[in-house]
C-alpha cells in the first residue's frame, strides 16, 4: 500500500471514529425530569439559602431534600413546594402570582414527590398552638410539665378532633394522587411522610412547653398523619417514603435533632426540618428511587 493510500485510509477510519463519537453523544437521553410538590417540610421553610427567584412566601430552600436528591440522580428538577400549602394548593394559587403546583406536571415527568397534609385541617400550626395554649392556661399543667410530669389539658380539651381530621384529609391526598398519575402517567410516584416533632417518650418543657401526657398525644397525631398518607399512597399505586427519626426530634441536641424547637437553633423555622433533616429525607429518597 502507496503512503498516499496509507494516509487516506487512516483519514477516512478517523473521520468514521469521529462520526460514531458525535452520534453517539447525540444519542444520550436527556436528563429525566422531576417535580417537587408540598408544603413547607419539603421546601425546608427558612434553610438558607433560599432559591433564587422562587415566590417569597413559599421560603423555598436550596437545600431542600429535592434540590439534595436532584444532585445525587442528575435529574432536572423543577421545585414547587411552598411553605404552608395544603391539598387545595395543588390545584388553585396558593398567593398572588403563584401558579397551582400541579401546573408544573407533564406528560414527560418521570418522577414526582409529594409531602402534603400537615396543614390540611390545620394540624400542624393548629394542633401544636392549641396544645401549647391548653397548657399555659393551665396552671397545674404548667408546674407538672416543667417538672417533667404529666397531665393533658390540650387532650383533655379536643380529644379525638384533630385524629377526625386526619382521618377526613384521606380521601383528598388520595384523589391528588389519581390526578398526578393522570397529568404525568410515566412518572414514578413517591408520597414522602413526616419528620417526628417530638420525642416518643417524656418532654423539653424548656424547648416545647407541653405536658409529657400531651407530648403523647401529639405523637399519636402524627403517627395517625403518616398512617393515614401511608395508606393513600399504597391504595393509589404511589410508593410511600418513611422518613424514620428516633431520637432526632425537637427536644434532640443540636447538631442531632433534624427538626428545630419553638426556639430555633439554626435558621429552620421553629417545629420544621433543619438542613440536617433534609439531608436525612433526601437520603430516604434516593433510596426508595434506587429500589423503584
Amino acid at each position: 500500500m502507496s503512503a498516499v493510500l496509507r494516509a487516506a485510509t487512516a483519514l477516512a477510519a478517523a473521520a468514521t471514529v469521529g462520526l460514531l463519537t458525535v452520534g453517539t453523544s447525540q444519542a444520550a437521553p436527556p436528563p429525566q425530569k422531576y417535580v417537587a410538590l408540598g408544603d413547607s417540610y419539603a421546601s425546608a421553610a427558612g434553610v438558607m439559602p433560599l432559591v433564587p427567584g422562587a415566590p417569597l412566601p413559599c421560603s423555598r430552600s436550596q437545600r431542600n431534600y429535592a434540590h439534595l436528591v436532584a444532585q445525587a440522580k442528575g435529574v432536572d428538577l423543577t421545585d414547587v413546594t411552598c411553605g404552608g400549602a395544603k391539598v387545595s394548593d395543588l390545584t388553585g394559587s396558593q398567593f398572588p402570582g403563584v401558579a397551582p403546583q400541579f401546573d408544573a406536571l407533564t406528560p414527560d415527568t418521570g418522577v414526582v414527590t409529594l409531602q402534603i397534609g400537615g396543614n390540611d385541617g390545620n394540624l400542624f400550626g393548629g394542633s401544636v398552638a392549641d396544645c401549647l395554649a391548653a397548657t399555659f392556661a393551665d396552671r397545674t399543667a404548667m408546674t407538672e410539665g416543667a417538672a417533667g410530669g404529666g397531665g393533658a389539658p390540650c387532650r383533655d380539651r379536643y380529644g379525638d378532633t384533630f385524629l377526625r381530621q386526619v382521618a377526613a384529609d384521606g380521601p383528598r391526598i388520595g384523589a391528588a394522587i389519581e390526578q398526578i398519575h393522570q397529568r404525568s402517567p410515566r412518572a414514578k410516584m413517591f408520597v414522602v411522610g413526616y419528620l417526628g416533632i417530638l420525642p416518643r417518650q417524656g418532654n423539653c418543657f424548656a424547648q416545647i412547653p407541653l405536658a409529657v401526657d400531651d407530648v403523647a398525644y401529639l405523637n399519636e397525631l402524627e403517627l395517625a398523619l403518616n398512617s393515614m398518607i401511608r395508606t393513600e399512597a399504597a391504595s393509589h399505586g404511589a410508593t410511600f417514603v418513611d422518613t424514620p427519626d428516633a431520637g432526632h426530634d425537637a427536644c434532640a441536641p443540636e447538631g442531632v435533632r433534624w427538626v428545630e424547637p419553638l426556639i430555633p437553633g439554626t435558621d429552620a423555622v421553629s417545629l420544621h426540618p433543619n438542613a440536617t433533616g433534609e439531608a436525612a429525607v433526601a437520603r430516604q429518597v434516593e433510596a426508595a428511587l434506587g429500589r423503584a
